[in-house]
């Protein structure tokens, strides 16, 4: 479903994509020690992480400029909005139709973003002056365009946004941990595949689907990532 398409479905709201963006900048977790007065301690002017309002103004820009167009969240930021993770992801990786990647390029390297390399179909961004990544994955192969078809729409701060199906999450991490299974990526990759079956999010069945219409070489690697799980 493509974000621009929500209003002609029943809503569906997804509260763990709003707490998950709402962690990247001030917010409840980082109110109280940021702003803490101190009897006979003096903070320095700009407090002593500044970046966290520049990133939070940031990501409230992005969701802005995304609204409207056919986008999803992935990786991090879609894993610990549906509870696979327990703790907040620090990038945002975003799959994208391939008409919208222009706009996305402009509005990242007018944001400061500077391009870092291309990886297949992901062009990995820093913006510099934050110290922070975007990747930009554009859906070309079967499965990611099958993944941004069936995005959810989600809402955060009143803005439209789309997320994939955990189904569909779970499947684009077993091709990643299939490319990178003995770093720390992919270590994630396999604890993030184990959180959304644990949390009823999707299922071993369904992703075995998913993995046979697009990548059934891929079921093989799913079997090992799932070895030893209870």
């Amino acid at each position: 479903m493509a974000p621009e398409d929500v209003q002609l479905q029943v809503p569906i709201t997804t509260p763990g994509l709003a707490q998950a963006l709402a962690e990247m900048g001030p917010n409840e977790l980082t109110e109280l020690a940021d702003e803490l007065q101190i009897d006979g301690f003096d903070r320095p002017a700009g407090g002593f992480f500044p970046m966290w309002q520049s990133i939070g103004a940031f990501r409230d820009d992005l969701v802005h400029f995304l609204s409207g167009k056919r986008h999803a969240f992935i990786g991090g930021v879609a894993a610990r909005s549906y509870g696979a993770r327990e703790g907040p992801t620090f990038d945002y990786d975003i799959m994208i139709a391939t008409d919208v990647l222009q706009d996305v390029n402009a509005f990242l390297e007018k944001n400061g973003a500077v391009l870092k390399g291309t990886v297949e179909d992901t062009c990995m961004y820093r913006v510099t002056s934050l110290a922070f990544d975007v990747d930009v994955r554009v859906a070309r192969s079967g499965l990611d365009r099958a993944a941004l078809d069936a995005a959810k729409p989600a809402t955060y701060r009143d803005t439209r946004l789309g997320i994939v199906m955990p189904v569909h999450l779970a499947a684009m991490k077993v091709k990643a941990f299939s490319e990178r299974a003995d770093s720390d990526k992919g270590r994630n990759d396999r604890l993030d595949i184990i959180g959304l079956i644990r949390t009823g999010a999707t299922t071993e069945e369904a992703i075995r689907d998913v993995l046979q219409a697009h990548r059934p070489d891929l079921l093989t690697t799913l079997e090992r990532m799932l070895e030893g799980t209870p």
